[in-house]
């Protein structure tokens, strides 16, 4: 897990250069004027992708958590669980993420109709 050495906000997670990888979450404006502290990423439970996890309790903590969370007045729930989401997502989970099209996932509902399909097949 990468250390954020104050409680700074994260600055933008999806500035990129073309060296750096893209993003599946397209960012929204609500979503730009988020700051995710780094006590919160430390405190949120990771989910691997492993057979043992269960993707429905993990996506039901996960949004317990960020719907408690200070956001700004022109940001939604919404908003602050697509942003921190990247950072939770680790192993093959993570990777899943990072090889989703470029701007893919516009919404919530969206991102958990794919994770869910992913994780949790019927």
């Amino acid at each position: 897990m990468a250390l954020v050495a104050d409680e700074s906000g994260i600055g933008s997670l999806h500035a990129h250069d073309e060296n750096e990888p893209t993003h599946a979450i397209a960012v929204t404006p609500g979503m730009r004027t988020i700051a995710i502290k780094s006590g919160v990423l430390a405190i949120l439970s990771h989910f691997y992708g492993l057979s043992k996890e269960c993707p429905y309790a993990f996506l039901e903590e996960y949004c317990q958590y960020c719907d408690i969370q200070p956001i700004p007045t022109e940001s939604t729930p919404e908003d602050y669980r697509l942003k921190a989401i990247p950072f939770v997502l680790k192993g093959d989970a993570g990777v899943w993420l990072s090889r989703l099209l470029e701007g893919s996932i516009k919404t919530w509902a969206e991102f958990r109709m794919i994770f869910l399909d992913r994780f949790f097949p019927t």
